[in-house]
């Protein structure tokens, strides 16, 4: 007999702070009722409910679990909820590593939400989710989210988005290293580059972190690029894309110094096995020199 929105008082009110479990389950369910809407309402609502309260929240986590099931992972925000408490929620669920099921469903739910109107670039907030599901759930979701980064012509957005969400970065803000990478599964990723030949060594080049340490030691190769290096630098389509990685990057000040550290490392691949990595080095070499030249010019004429 009352509106939905009639509801919305309880969002930050104490008010069912005396209910026991089984009657905030009983409350839940007659919202449940009433649509997405409903589940939307009952999420935020325990949510602010259960904020300061663990062991209320710990209670709860089935009607959290059922509100994403029903809303799914890309919520259509028709409501207020608030992407810190839909983040954390699912991330708490995924640090249990029992639910498999759940991060089954997190994981194709994310994929499946992926266009070109909404590709998460950048989103810290699928970052975060990721970064839990593949320390945790690795092995449970590895089948449908290697098979989305082998997406080709209409489906090659489900990689676009996912590259920015996995992959690397060269001098940004946050960690440069992409979440991908943060695992101990990088042999487990290399078998599926071995087993997907040629087109996901090709994929993993544009996603590798390239310098060494944090991605920023420009002194090195990160080994998870020398490795790529070592085992597929024989096809030159990654070599290609090893390069549109090296090449995209954030830098303040004279651009010298990077570039000086790049033909160094260029030049420790002189003597390679793959006669492909020795030629690309060559012209990266070449290419690099020019470009100190360049940019030593135009230092210069800035102090005129």
């Amino acid at each position: 007999k009352l509106d939905l929105s009639n509801f919305e008082n309880f969002y930050y009110s104490n008010s069912l702070s005396n209910c026991n479990i089984n009657e905030l389950e009983q409350f839940a369910e007659k919202l449940f009722k009433y649509g997405v809407y409903g589940y939307e309402l009952v999420f935020d609502i325990y949510f602010n409910l259960s904020f300061t309260n663990k062991e209320l929240r710990l209670k709860l986590i089935p009607i959290f679990k059922k509100c994403i099931y029903q809303i799914g992972f890309n919520r259509k925000k028709s409501h207020k909820l608030d992407s810190y408490e839909w983040t954390e929620i699912i991330r708490e669920i995924l640090s249990n590593e029992k639910e498999s099921d759940f991060a089954l469903f997190i994981n194709k739910s994310i994929i499946e939400s992926i266009s070109w109107e909404n590709s998460y670039h950048l989103d810290n907030n699928v970052q975060n989710i990721y970064e839990v599901l593949l320390n945790k759930h690795f092995k449970i979701i590895w089948d449908d989210l290697s098979n989305a980064l082998l997406s080709e012509n209409e489906n090659y957005i489900k990689f676009y988005g996912l590259k920015h969400i996995l992959g690397s970065r060269i001098g940004g803000v946050f960690s440069n290293v992409g979440v991908l990478f943060k695992t101990d599964n990088i042999d487990a990723i290399f078998t599926w580059c071995e087993n997907n030949k040629p087109l996901a060594p090709i994929r993993l080049a544009e996603l590798v972190p390239i310098f060494g340490n944090n991605n920023d030691d420009y002194t090195s190769w990160h080994p998870i690029t020398k490795r790529l290096i070592d085992e597929f630098g024989d096809n030159e389509d990654v070599l290609k894309c090893l390069s549109v990685n090296m090449d995209n990057y954030s830098w303040t000040g004279s651009v010298v110094p990077l570039l000086e550290a790049k033909k160094e490392l260029f030049e420790s691949l002189l003597e390679h096995k793959f006669n492909t990595v020795v030629n690309w080095a060559k012209q990266k070499i070449q290419f690099l020199q020019e470009e100190i030249k360049r940019e030593r010019n135009r230092d210069e004429e800035m102090f005129l």
